[in-house]
């Protein structure tokens, strides 16, 4: 079966800051300059003219008779040239358009009326309050943009797929036509944007194929597995040493029953459990000739909930055992969800990541366990390989 095509990237709408829009207007300025002069040269315009670009020289231009006809000319450039086709000079060279907020349109006369009325308002003390409602507008309007219901944007052609992660783009709803967030929902008819596709089979880090909000979520969910298995560590150390302070006091204990003079009694039983103990772990418990030594399969105890004779901490350290793996395994499963969605295989990732390569070589056993039984043999399993590690070791 011939291979998925990949998507072809669409076009959409990015409102666009102070830096471009200052430099289309500095263009349109310089345009406006020289149509001041040429029309002064050719006597159409009165008064003093512009002899040079020197800021002196434009104060004097502009303090003559001839000023009001260089803001009128300004306000006549902007309205004829946005009214008509939303572009000035300066914008066609910075790749700008004005257009209707609602709908992407043309900006058309009266919103292009309205938004150059507003201008010197937004061009007083240089320009600063015009730049900072621009910084502070989600969609990046000026108070003439505010009120004329329009945005400056520039076209621009993506994949789909690199949509989520690309601020404040726009789109054109394909079912009402209104402007609409890229990766959201219309605001005009609530239609979610459309879901990105991508090519089937494509490899890890494809450019412009791979869904990267997926592989964004993947390396969250990696570091959220990486933090779980380091929970279960602190967790395991912890339930170890609490079984291990738990054997020391129950044998305490009956060495103070046994000096009580009650050594012909029945040596106290270990409350009744809920779960089955790996014979290992009984033997060594039960104190039988053939018990394997204590170093090289420690001492615990599993316990039910109303288990009176287990102290508080061994409960505590017991549940924060399980609560942690509960949450390794849940944080499995979001991984492998991520990967799923981003097209990507855990080999892939923990050959980027050794440090969580290693992780889930440590935890391999509490992944698969299922239920309290299953934890304590992963327990007892790293317990002892660790036992027989350690009496291997050369001193």
């Amino acid at each position: 079966m011939p291979a998925a095509a990949p998507e072809q990237p669409q076009r959409y709408l990015m409102p666009q800051s102070v830096i471009p829009r200052g430099l289309a207007y500095l263009i349109d300025t310089a345009v406006v300059a020289v149509l001041t002069a040429v029309l002064m040269a050719a006597g159409v315009i009165q008064g003093g003219g512009l002899e040079s670009f020197d800021p002196d020289a434009v104060r004097e231009m502009l303090r003559s008779n001839s000023g009001l006809a260089v803001y009128l000319i300004l306000f006549a450039y902007f309205l004829i040239c946005e009214g008509l086709t939303g572009r000035t000079v300066g914008k066609v060279a910075l790749g700008l358009r004005v257009v209707r907020l609602t709908d992407g349109g043309s900006c058309g006369w009266s919103r292009s009326t309205v938004r150059n009325l507003i201008r010197p308002f937004d061009l007083l003390f240089v320009g600063l309050p015009g730049a900072l409602v621009v910084m502070f507008t989600p969609a990046r309007q000026r108070l003439g943009d505010l009120l004329g219901g329009t945005l400056v944007v520039r076209q621009i052609t993506v994949p789909a797929a690199m949509v989520p992660v690309i601020p404040g783009l726009l789109r054109v709803c394909g079912n009402c036509g209104r402007l609409a967030p890229a990766a959201g929902v219309c605001p005009g008819c609530s239609a979610p944007a459309p879901a990105p596709q991508t090519a089937a089979g494509q490899p890890f880090g494809a450019a412009g194929l791979q869904p990267l909000a997926g592989m964004m979520a993947a390396g969250e969910a990696a570091a959220a597995l990486r933090a779980a298995a380091q929970e279960v560590l602190a967790a395991e150390s912890a339930y170890g040493a609490a079984s291990a302070a738990e054997s020391a006091r129950i044998g305490r204990a009956s060495t103070e029953e046994a000096g009580s003079g009650r050594a012909d009694e029945a040596p106290a039983e270990l409350p009744a459990v809920d779960v089955a103990v790996p014979d290992d772990l009984a033997t060594a418990v039960s104190g039988t000739d053939d018990a394997p030594p204590v170093e090289t399969a420690p001492d615990a105890f599993v316990h039910t909930d109303d288990a009176p004779d287990m102290s508080g901490e061994y409960i505590a350290a017991w549940r924060g055992l399980m609560a942690a793996v509960e949450t390794l395994r849940d944080r499995r499963l979001d991984l492998d969800a991520a990967l799923a969605t981003a097209r990507v295989t855990l080999e892939q990732v923990t050959t980027a990541d050794t440090a969580l390569r290693g992780l889930l070589d440590e935890v391999a056993p509490y992944l698969d366990a299922d239920d309290d039984e299953a934890i304590l043999a992963a327990f007892m399993a790293r317990a002892s390989a660790g036992s027989d590690a350690g009496a291997g070791t050369p001193s």
